[in-house]
């Protein structure tokens, strides 16, 4: 019974934060959220993501190089990517029956647990991580020549950046295979124009559980994910990604909220879990505290 009080409260202050601010910023070149202004419209997040029906992982492969008819730049810090307009994306699909992204979009949701995961946003905290990477004291020395997992890529922004770093090999992950397929590797084709870097990326979509199994001879140096803590049912599973996949040497970080409202999750509670887990230790190295507080977790091996 307390459960479905505090899950019918957490509804509540969700719907209330979406109604009672803007829901999202038009700039004319696409689609761009400030969350410290917004939270995401997350349908059923009560649900035990036990009860979902999670799509299996799968490499993507692709004989050609698709381009967005639009483009803008986006800049964070000292790095400025060229991205595709997210709104033109759902142009390319608005003829497809079966979307997940245009059926997302069409009941004005962000997030639906196991079916779409909000890939077509630049999320604030990816924008925190892009801004983290741009200072040299932070982690760009350590870029050059590093395998680099990019997590929950969406738009694929910081595996671009570790891409420009020299980094020797990237790879984007997503949920849904329609944002790898009309956005993620287009913004890779926008921002190396007349370069190959075909032998340095991999694309994967579907769960994080199953990608475990479909990459694991594979080990990276440093694994960067944003927004990917706000459904504490998914800790299980990421932890897994992270144990199986990290180099003994290796870092994680973790762009993220310290609370989202209507759902619950958050770094305190990743914190909490990591504890219990007790195979990593974390380390606060940037956090903003305005408005909404945001965090990047650095996680290493005990």
């Amino acid at each position: 019974m307390l459960a479905e009080v505090v899950c019918f409260v957490d509804k509540f202050y969700s719907h209330v934060w979406r109604v009672a601010v803007p829901t999202i910023w038009q700039y004319g070149y696409g689609i761009h959220l400030n969350d410290s202004e917004r939270m995401p419209d997350i349908m059923d997040t009560c649900d035990s993501s036990s009860d979902l029906s999670w799509q299996p992982a799968k490499e993507l492969v692709f004989n050609c190089d698709p381009l967005l008819p639009s483009s803008y730049i986006h800049t964070c810090g000292k790095i400025s990517l060229e991205l595709g307009v997210a709104e033109d994306v759902l142009k390319i699909i608005e003829d497809s029956e079966e979307s997940c992204v245009k059926s997302a979009e069409s009941q004005n949701s962000d997030l639906i647990p196991a079916f779409y995961e909000g890939g077509l946003k630049v999320w604030e905290c990816t924008d925190d991580l892009l801004g983290f990477l741009s200072n040299p004291s932070n982690i760009q020395q350590k870029l050059k020549d590093s395998a680099v997992l990019d997590l929950g890529c969406g738009s694929g922004a910081v595996g671009i950046s570790c891409l420009m770093s020299e980094a020797s090999h990237v790879h984007f992950q997503d949920y849904n295979e329609e944002v790898i397929k009309y956005y993620t590797r287009p913004n890779v084709t926008l921002n190396f124009p007349g370069v190959n870097v075909e032998d340095k990326v991999r694309y994967f979509s579907g769960d994080w559980e199953s990608f475990c199994g479909l990459v694991q001879d594979v080990k990276y140096d440093l694994i960067f994910t944003s927004e990917t803590i706000y459904n504490p049912d998914c800790y299980k599973k990421l932890l897994k990604v992270f144990k199986q996949l990290l180099k003994p040497e290796g870092h994680v970080y973790v762009a993220a909220k310290t609370y989202y409202f209507g759902v619950g999750g958050g770094t305190r509670q990743f914190e909490e879990a990591l504890e219990t887990d007790g195979v990593f230790k974390s380390e606060v190295v940037w956090k903003f505290d305005s408005g909404l507080n945001r965090e990047i977790l650095k996680l290493t091996w005990l």
